[in-house]
């Protein structure tokens, strides 16, 4: 296939740097991860750099008669496109090529993204080279999170359960990549499953498991009983359910059972069937597990709209059974007539009510309202209905629904009849279920925050906020313990401000009276104005905190803080807003453990680097001190030069690893105490590099962190080593401990030499920046330190 592009001369391909073994070029060719292709102006493949072989499973002969650009390998839906920008390429213009699907050898697909750019001008190349590296991580990664997106927003409209089946079985299995799958929920009995929904199975296998018991040896049973999710592959299921082999197809693959947990309890699961036989990665899991949380939500909801809706027909009968009252209004609004249900509904008898005005007792609110719709009964020809609050004759408030018809016309009546139920009882109920709702949505919400922030405080505060709106309290604060003492707390809620200078006494607490008891036994501490939370006892009732709540953040049984609601008023905290804050708490001790591991984590990675910096500093001349000395001045010189978050961990960890080459330089010539020979010399420069080929493979590792490795003996005029590269060229992080690493050398006692003071070694650096050292990095280093050589506390930021 021919790949035309803007006209140039043929030049034979002219790639030197290709052509020597020992090139340092090639050896950067050979040795990226990058894929490296250059074709001619006919389509044919001149070079491919090795790592085609290893992405793509295959090895291409560029000297192969009619070995030519295979645009069949591109997937159907990206080959137009990348052949069109192909063919389009202007000369010297570099154009991105936005990810695309290729083939890998063995038959899947791996997502690419790079660039391209027309070189058939270019005497010394005379091709077109295209460089892409493997999108396939984030591709998918961001497939996944479109996939939730829509499937959540999808789940958000439905409103019944058979509509979360149905969104489940079509759309769910697609976002999980699922081949097939079921949705199924206990029965009420606690002793069934009943399979509301599947797809995909064959329905010989599928019709004898709509329902089956619980104590079934089936791995849904297992996983809703023991309240676990279960991820199987093929061997998996024939070594623990060898009897029911037989449920299992040629071409069947890994399962999975993901467990639906509403209200705090296992009430079913999600089956899952995968076309490809291959263990879930722990990503995969989770995500699988997140669709698993949003599918559980919406079932809960739809029941909970289940509910409502029988609620209401519930009402809607009792009213229509009930005996309403009747009452006849005159056009000017005084009481004509009233029925005998006037006594049980508002107090009232008829005979205290007939010839008064009708309005005279509606609430204040509700008062303009109903009398606009009592107008509109007097001109209309059809019922109008209004719903409003009456005063009964006790008191309190009675929510009324009125309907009225305009019958002045016929003589038996001669007014405006209006039927009246008395429909508090509904209204009470439709407040409860709307509260429950909102509660419920605010819950939700909760739970995306706490999927999509990263900062700890801010999951924190989310959880304070969103328990604010659901219950009575007005404030809330978050006491994180570090130790046996609170640290500066996370607070929210409008009054927040003016009462953070009264939460001293919190210091305290959790180790005193009623609420440290309770922390220290790690359960959740409720107490009205009554109860006294501090040891000697408070004066009651207390002007602020007069009702709160305490809730311990507990990770492995070791109280980590606790959230603590308050409100300066009496209230009563019912059973649903006590659920709602344990199920927050017991969210957010999650949290925080997963924060506590990560923590964990990273302070054995510090650990880990500093023990590779500690052996290498022990088998060279260093001085005992030098790694510590040397990554602590680059951390603060990192943070003066603008580097911060990932950027200054990468940084201090070159810090760390810098001369891990070294371990290959022999001990003659590493230890050697008098002047070294060029031989010597040339094995000690080789240091950087094999340090660098030592790490480069390490996941973890920043590139950052390599460069400094790599880089940190180059020199600004260019006289350094490996690369001999010069000014910017080199990396700022190389740059940075470049002035770090001699400033260290200078001040430090060597065999060969006694250390130099502070003042004689910022000379040489002053004489060094510019010429041998960036200037900037010298002079933001002078700066930090005091004249007895130690940093400074305070630094300013300087532009990098």
């Amino acid at each position: 296939m021919e790949v035309h592009v803007t006209d140039s001369p043929t030049t034979p391909l002219i790639f030197s740097p290709l052509s020597g073994s020992t090139a340092p070029f090639q050896a950067l060719i050979e040795y990226s991860a990058d894929l490296i292709t250059l074709f001619d102006r006919d389509g044919r493949i001149l070079y491919q750099s090795p790592s085609v072989q290893r992405h793509l499973g295959c090895e291409r002969n560029p000297t192969a008669e009619g070995h030519h650009v295979d645009f069949t390998a591109l997937h159907l839906e990206d080959r137009e496109r990348i052949s069109q920008q192909l063919m389009r390429l202007l000369p010297g213009v570099t154009v991105s090529l936005s990810p695309y699907r290729l083939q890998h050898a063995n038959g899947s697909w791996c997502w690419l993204e790079g660039t391209a750019i027309n070189l058939l001008h270019d005497p010394s190349m005379g091709a077109i080279l295209v460089q892409a590296r493997d999108a396939t991580l984030r591709v998918h990664a961001d497939r996944r999170a479109r996939a939730l997106e829509g499937l959540s927003t999808v789940l958000a409209s439905t409103n019944t359960t058979s509509e979360v089946v149905q969104v489940i079985l079509l759309q769910g299995l697609e976002s999980m990549g699922a081949s097939a799958g079921s949705v199924m929920l206990v029965n009420p009995d606690r002793q069934h499953v009943d399979v509301l929904g599947s797809a995909g199975y064959p329905a010989r296998d599928e019709r004898p498991w709509r329902r089956f018991p619980l104590e079934s040896p089936v791995p849904a049973a297992d996983a809703i009983r023991e309240g676990r999710d279960l991820f199987l592959t093929r061997e998996d299921w024939l070594s623990l359910y060898p009897q029911w082999q037989h449920l299992l197809t040629p071409t069947s693959g890994s399962h999975a059972v993901l467990t639906l947990r509403m209200n705090g309890h296992v009430m079913g699961a999600i089956t899952l069937s995968f076309a490809e036989n291959a263990a879930l990665s722990e990503t995969q899991r989770r995500y699988l597990r997140t669709i698993a949380a949003q599918c559980a939500l919406a079932l809960e909801r739809s029941e909970l709209n289940a509910r409502l809706q029988q609620q209401e027909r519930f009402y809607r009968k009792i009213t229509e059974y009930s005996h309403d009252l009747v009452s006849i209004i005159g056009l000017d609004g005084v009481t004509q007539y009233i029925s005998p249900a006037m006594m049980p509904m508002l107090g009232y008898t008829p005979e205290e009510r007939v010839g008064g005005n009708a309005f005279d007792g509606i609430h204040p609110e509700d008062l303009g309202r109903v009398m606009q719709v009592f107008q509109e009964a007097v001109i209309s020809q059809v019922p109008v209905l209004a719903t409003y609050r009456f005063q009964h004759k006790a008191g309190h408030w009675v929510w009324l629904e009125s309907t009225g018809v305009n019958s002045t016309d016929d003589p038996d009546i001669g007014g405006v009849m209006i039927n009246t139920r008395d429909v508090t009882v509904r209204i009470e109920a439709e407040k409860t279920l709307h509260l429950q709702l909102r509660r419920f949505q605010h819950l939700v919400h909760l739970t995306a925050d706490f999927a999509a922030q990263d900062s700890l405080e801010q999951l924190i505060q989310a959880a304070l906020e969103h328990c604010l709106d659901l219950t009575a309290y007005d404030y809330g604060f978050f006491f994180p313990i570090d130790g046996n003492s609170p640290t500066k707390p996370l607070r929210a809620g409008q009054v927040a401000d003016e009462l953070f200078a009264w939460t001293t006494p919190w210091a305290r607490a959790h180790r005193t009276g009623a609420v440290g008891q309770a922390l220290r036994r790690q359960v959740a501490f409720f107490a009205g104005p009554a109860e006294p939370v501090f040891n000697p006892p408070e004066a009651l009732p207390r002007r602020i905190w007069t009702s709160l709540a305490v809730l311990p953040i507990v990770t492995r049984e070791v109280l980590r803080g606790f959230l603590a609601f308050g409100t300066n008023d009496a209230v009563d905290v019912d059973e649903d807003s006590r659920r709602l804050l344990l199920g927050v708490g017991e969210q957010t001790s999650r949290v925080v453990e997963r924060s506590v591991h990560l923590n964990e984590l990273q302070q054995s990675r510090e650990e880990t680097l500093r023990a590779m910096g500690l052996a290498l500093e022990y088998r060279d001349y260093e001085t005992k001190g030098h790694t510590d000395r040397v990554v602590a001045f680059t951390e603060q010189l990192g943070r003066v030069l603008g580097f911060s978050g990932a950027d200054l961990d990468a940084l201090r960890w070159g810090a760390f690893l810098h001369d891990t080459g070294k371990v290959a330089i022999p001990d003659a010539i590493l230890l050697k105490p008098g002047k070294l020979t060029p031989e010597e010399w040339d094995v000690i420069k080789r240091h950087p590099g094999i340090g660098y080929e030592m790490l480069e493979h390490i996941p973890s590792l920043p590139p950052t962190t390599l460069d400094v490795v790599l880089y940190h003996q180059e020199r600004w005029n260019g006289s350094g080593y490996p690369k001999g590269l010069a000014g910017t060229d080199i990396p700022l992080a190389a740059r940075v401990f470049a002035v770090i690493d001699v400033y260290d050398a200078l001040t430090s006692e060597r065999p060969y030499k006694k250390a130099w003071t502070h003042q004689e070694a910022a000379e040489q650096l002053r004489q060094e920046a510019g010429v041998l050292l960036d200037e900037r990095v010298v002079q933001a280093f002078l700066h930090i330190v005091d004249p007895e050589g130690e940093p400074f506390t305070q630094t300013t930021e300087v532009s990098p």
